[in-house]
Formats: structure tokens, C-alpha cells, sequence
């Protein structure tokens, strides 16, 4: 999906875009050159940075003397505009540096001052000659960044941070308020990036007490140099994640060492074993699923030997690498370290464990580091094992600075008492009521009455999801700038409050358009995340068929709306796609909230279920890591194709005990006779209705 609309940017409206301003510094040491001469490397300068604008996406608005500005997100807000507008500053500022014209003295070489801001800007046709100007906060914002920036420096504003955050490499800038400096891409991100459309801001609010709770307990965690496990939790929407993206992105600005990792439980891997583990390494490391396992094991053991350190001690770091990787599933043929533990697989996995443990060890002891562990409602109980292993593996002698980070709902902690002994709670609570509180979370809203911003707290009853999606119902009808048509929605709120989160969801997928309201829900039968191909798999099923979800449709023509589909999903900010991902069959996306995803899938059709579950079964079942082919079980399961799951438990027991996991593997195998034990019993069913 590309940043850049194929359309002429320049039209009229208020947007949320992104603005660079691009200050040159160096064309005043062109003084006394042949007047051809400066006009000739003037021009060549201007022409190579706007084509580098371009190229990443941007549009140019005008040149003033020794300025550019640009903009991200006209006419149409794109996947990742701020990450494109800040790639394209480091873009920049690297082709200044290698490029010098021979005509220019050396001592004088050209330099940027670059300011990037991204907020609410108001495009419009200004004066007796029409000139297509932009005018708004954000750009005033971004022209006081880069005046405000030393040469060479590019400065981002709070809101473009807090959209790239875990993508480069940035701190504060304590000579300017609110603003950060860019330093340079992240070779890894710590966590998995999804790219979307931001089309309003928001701030987190009125969560202070809980972000400097979160402080203390992380300033603890490093002074004992015992592991903290601190858990947040809280109903569904009620701003679990976002607190946690708020923290950890405070403490990469405020941190140059900082080191993130991260990693979030699904409902559909809730049976992979290590399956949180195994995110958490692929994220930090960069390993993809669509690596070949020479790739993956490559990446893992490269990071690994990094992070393992110099110091040697008893166990070598081919060792660790082979034990580790051996428990998320990498291969390690001939291994001697492996073949230790051929016929005892226990033995393995508690090495494994120990491994794991001494790694976070010596991670810990070099710098900063936090786990983020999201949703660990649906954590399978093997990652929840070793998370307990780690956190109990410390002494003062081998100390263990970290602290862990969880969000689960209710009930998590009671659960799981092994976990919950020394566990510190955070119980998120219903923002306030007020029309100051909505306020200070939108600030395009600051205009209306305190009366009217109070009624949206309360018909939100103080859940931020909630109240989020009222707001973006009311900001999306004032598409036109019509105040009127915004005031006229905010009535009929008030006067007819949507009964609860899931009714204004609900809604939402039914303003969508046909084909992007069925790629929702084609999406929701893989679970949260999906795939492309999971999709494209469901359209081949009933391609030729008419359905109330889709057209009847040639199969190129079909998977042509699949992606315009995905398209505007995007757009409206309902799913995300993997960020710096293509459009193929393995692209990732994830639904923005768990509950999205479960309304979209209760708007299929129940007669279409099944027949849409063994497409997305089959889908799965071409891939070879473990977690496809369980999850493909239970989508075979759902579509009562029970001889296929239970071939898929088969193949599922199979790699896990190649890989020594013979007690996952039984675990598999007696799923496996349970279904079978289902199947009889629906046959049975099946015969008395006839």
C-alpha cells in the first residue's frame, strides 16, 4: 500500500497530516560564484531533495528561499506517513553528506535544519493569485522545529514520537519542549510495528498516577537487580495497551540504552507452546515467519552472540543459541548440544529454561530492559512457565535487573497464584466524566462547550475505546468543515446514546463499504491477526456464488477488491498491516481491538462459517510452523472437518517431538482423541435428526 495518492494532492479541507520543513543551510558561501554557476547548483540541490521527498512518498507545497515544506497525508492519510516523512529527513540529511559539488568551498558545505510535525492542518487556495497554501497548527509547529534544530539535527514533535516510536533510534531534546531528536533507523524494533492511517489525534489521559506508579516500580526492578513483574489490568478498551505503549515509549526517549522487548498473546495461538517467547525473539531480533529457517536461524544466533557478550563463563554461546532457539521451534541439525538430551526430552526443556534465563541475565546486566507481555489472558501455559522460571532465576550473586510488564483482563492473577505471589497490580479504572477529559484526549474538540464534552464522557462511561470511536463517529461528520453537521451528530448521540462498545462497532463495520465490510469479516474467522491469504482463501471458497457478503466475481477480480478492501480498513482505522510489509498471500494485519474483531466475526453468516473455516483451515495448513498448523486445527475443528484436524494434530505432534517436546506432543495427540471423541458424538447427533 503506497503512502502517495495517485491523485493531485492539492484540495481543500482540513486533514491530520504530517508536515516536514526542510531549512538548507550553506547557499550564502555560493556568493560571489558565477551567477550560473550558483543557479545551476542551487537548482541541482533543490532537484535532488525534492526527488528524495518524492520518492518516500511526500508531497512538495513550496519552496521559500532557503525552505521546503512538504506534507504526508493529502489528499488521503496513508499506512505510515510520519514513519515516511521521518525516513525521508534521514534520507536527506545522508545525501548531504555524501553529495558536495566541487564549485563549493569545503569549509562550507551544505547542512538541513529538518522539523517534522504531525497534527491538524487546513489546505485552501489563499490570495488574489489562488496560491495552494496549508495553514494550521502543525505547520507553524514544524517551521519552529527546524528553526529550533542545530544543522544536521532532524526534530519531531510529541505526536509524530508517539507514532514512530520503535522505529529509530531518538531522545529528547532538552532545549526544546516536547520534542525529540532523530538519530537513525532501528535495526530492530523490539516489538511488532503495524502500520495505519491516523486520521485524529488523541493524548492519553488522566492515567498520571499510574504512569508514575510504573516509574517507581521500574526505578526498583534495576536498583534490587531482581526481576519485577508488574501487571495491568483491566475490562476490555479500558487502555491496558496504551498505557503501556506510553511508558515504554517515555522510557526510549528518556534512555538512550533502553532496551524493549515485546510480545502479545493471541486467543488462536493460545494452544502453541512458547508462543509468546517466540514473538518476543522474532521481534527483537527481526526474524519474519517468511524466513527460511537457514535465515531465522542465522538472525537468531547472530543477536544472540551479540547480546551473550564476550565473557565466556562455563557454557558457550552456541550452546545457549541451540537451547533457546530449540524451544520457539528452530532447527539445529547435528547439534552436540541437542543430541545430549536425545532421550531425555525433559532435560532439554529444562536447560532450555536455564539458557533463557542466563540470556535475560546478561541482556539485563548491560543495559535497561523491560518485557512487554500483552493480552496474557490467552498466554499459552508453557511461556507462562518459563516466564515464571525467569523471574524466580535470580540471586545476589547472579542478578537479574528487569522488569515485566503484563496486561490481562480480569481475573488473570487469581488464575495464576504461582505468578500472582510477588506480582505488583495496576486495576485500570473508567477515565473521569468530564468534558475537561475529553478535552485534553481530542484536541480538535477544545472548541465545544464543557456541557457537551461532559455528555460524551458519560454516554463513553469512561471507557477510552468507547469514547474514541463516539469521537471518531462525530469528527467523520465533519468531513466538510460544517460545525453544523458535527453539532447536529453530537445531538443525536445525546439523545440517542449507542447502547454499548459493541453496538458502535457494530455500526461502524455497517457504514463501511461492501467490499471493505467483507474483508472485515472474512478477516475475523482467522482470529485477530490475519493473513492475506487466509482471505484470499475464503473468496476462492465461494467464488461464483452469491453471498450477502461478496460479489459474485471472477477469482483475479475478487482478490483485486480483497486489497481495496484491506484498502480502506486501513483507512478507517479498523486493521493494521505489518509495518514495511508487501501486499502477498503472508502479509500480516491485526484488528485494532480483540472486541472488533469478535463483532466481525458475529456479522458472518452462521450458515457461511464452516465453509469459510475449512478454506482458512486449508490455508494454514500449507505453512510448516507449528503455530499455522495448530491453528488450523482449530479452524478445521470449527468447520467440523474433524479427520483433518486431527491429521493436523498428528503433523503438530510430529515436529514437537522431533524438536524433544514429547509432553507437548502428547498434549497435541490427546486433542487429537478428543476430537475424534467430538466427530463420533456429531455423527451420532446427526443420525437421530435424520
Amino acid at each position: 500500500m503506497s503512502a502517495r495518492p495517485d491523485t493531485d494532492y492539492r484540495q481543500e479541507g482540513r486533514y491530520l497530516a504530517t508536515v516536514m520543513v526542510v531549512n538548507v543551510q550553506g547557499f550564502s558561501a555560493l556568493v560571489g560564484l558565477d551567477a550560473r554557476v550558483e543557479m545551476g547548483v542551487i537548482k541541482e540541490t533543490w532537484l535532488r531533495i525534492d526527488r528524495t521527498v518524492a520518492e518516500m512518498g511526500g508531497n512538495l507545497v513550496k519552496h521559500t528561499g532557503d525552505t521546503l515544506l512538504a506534507v504526508w497525508g493529502l489528499p488521503t492519510a496513508g499506512d505510515n506517513d510520519p514513519e515516511q516523512a521521518v525516513k525521508a529527513a534521514l534520507a536527506l540529511q545522508d545525501m548531504i553528506q555524501r553529495t558536495h559539488s566541487a564549485v563549493v568551498p569545503e569549509s562550507s558545505k551544505f547542512t538541513l535544519q529538518v522539523g517534522i510535525h504531525t497534527g491538524n492542518i487546513y489546505a485552501m487556495q489563499l490570495g488574489v493569485n489562488n496560491e495552494y497554501a496549508l495553514v494550521g497548527e502543525a505547520v507553524s509547529q514544524a517551521y519552529r522545529l527546524a528553526d529550533r534544530s542545530q544543522p544536521g539535527m532532524i526534530l519531531i514533535d510529541e505526536d509524530t514520537f508517539h507514532q514512530v516510536h520503535g522505529a529509530f533510534q531518538m531522545q529528547r531534546y532538552e532545549a526544546e519542549a516536547n520534542a525529540y531528536q532523530v538519530e537513525e533507523v532501528k535495526a530492530t524494533a523490539g516489538k511488532a510495528r503495524y502500520g495505519g492511517a491516523e486520521t485524529m489525534q488523541t493524548r492519553m489521559v488522566a492515567r498520571e498516577q499510574e504512569m508514575s506508579q510504573l516509574s517507581v516500580w521500574y526505578a526498583e526492578a534495576m536498583q534490587s537487580g531482581r526481576p519485577l513483574l508488574v501487571l495491568v489490568e483491566g475490562e476490555s478498551g479500558i487502555g491496558k495497551s496504551r498505557l503501556l505503549m506510553e511508558f515504554t515509549s517515555q522510557m526510549e526517549a528518556e534512555i538512550p540504552a533502553f532496551y524493549l522487548m515485546a510480545s502479545r498473546a493471541l486467543a488462536q495461538t493460545e494452544r502453541v507452546p512458547f508462543y509468546l517467547w517466540k514473538t518476543l525473539w522474532q521481534n527483537r531480533f527481526g526474524v519474519l515467519n517468511t524466513d527460511t529457517p537457514a535465515a531465522a536461524g542465522e538472525k537468531f544466533l547472530r543477536e544472540v552472540q551479540r547480546l551473550w557478550g564476550r565473557s565466556l563463563g562455563p557454557v558457550p554461546v552456541l550452546e545457549a543459541v541451540h537451547l533457546t532457539g530449540s524451544l520457539i521451534g528452530l532447527d539445529w541439525p547435528g547439534s552436540p548440544y541437542l543430541a545430549r538430551f536425545a532421550q531425555d526430552a525433559l532435560g532439554r526443556v529444562n536447560r532450555g529454561y536455564e539458557m533463557t534465563s542466563e540470556l535475560m541475565r546478561r541482556t539485563a546486566s548491560t543495559r535497561p530492559t523491560v518485557l512487554v507481555l500483552d493480552d496474557l489472558q490467552w498466554a499459552d501455559q508453557d511461556s507462562l512457565d518459563l516466564l515464571g522460571f525467569v523471574m524466580a532465576s535470580s540471586s545476589e550473586d547472579q542478578p537479574l535487573p528487569l522488569l515485566v510488564l503484563g496486561a490481562a483482563r480480569p481475573g488473570f492473577a487469581e488464575q495464576h497464584p504461582g505468578l500472582a505471589q510477588e506480582m505488583r497490580l495496576i486495576t485500570l479504572q473508567p477515565l473521569p466524566m468530564s468534558g475537561e477529559t475529553v478535552a485534553a484526549a481530542y484536541p480538535y474538540l477544545r472548541g465545544l462547550p464543557e456541557h457537551m464534552l461532559a455528555s460524551l464522557a458519560s454516554v463513553s462511561g469512561g471507557n477510552p475505546y468507547f469514547l474514541e470511536e463516539i469521537v471518531r463517529s462525530i469528527l467523520k461528520s465533519n468531513d466538510e468543515d460544517s460545525e453544523d453537521a458535527m453539532l447536529e451528530m453530537l445531538a443525536r448521540l445525546r439523545a440517542q446514546p449507542p447502547e454499548s462498545l459493541e453496538a458502535m462497532l457494530r455500526s461502524r463495520l455497517s457504514d463501511l463499504a461492501r467490499m471493505a465490510r467483507a474483508a472485515a469479516m472474512l478477516a475475523a474467522i482467522s482470529g485477530r491477526v490475519f493473513w492475506v491469504g487466509g482471505i484470499q482463501a475464503a473468496v476462492r471458497a465461494m467464488v461464483g456464488k452469491q453471498t450477502n457478503m461478496q460479489l459474485t466475481l471472477p477469482s483475479a477480480l475478487a482478490e483485486q477488491t480483497i486489497e481495496e478492501g484491506l484498502r480502506q480498513l486501513v483507512r478507517a482505522e479498523l486493521a493494521f498491516p505489518r509495518a514495511n510489509s508487501s501486499f502477498t498471500s503472508d502479509q500480516e494485519y491485526i484488528f485494532k481491538h480483540d472486541l472488533l474483531r469478535d463483532v466481525a466475526y458475529n456479522l458472518v453468516p452462521a450458515n457461511l462459517r464452516k465453509v469459510y473455516h475449512f478454506a482458512v483451515g486449508n490455508w494454514l495448513a500449507g505453512h510448516e510452523d507449528l503455530e499455522f498448523i495448530i491453528m488450523a486445527t482449530d479452524q478445521f475443528e470449527m468447520a467440523g472437518a474433524f479427520n483433518e484436524a486431527m491429521a493436523q494434530c498428528e503433523k503438530a505432534a510430529t515436529l514437537l517431538e522431533k524438536r524433544g517436546a514429547v509432553g507437548e506432543a502428547q498434549m497435541i495427540m490427546e486433542r487429537s482423541r478428543l476430537i475424534h471423541t467430538n466427530s463420533q458424538s456429531s455423527s451420532k447427533e446427526k443420525e437421530r435428526t435424520v
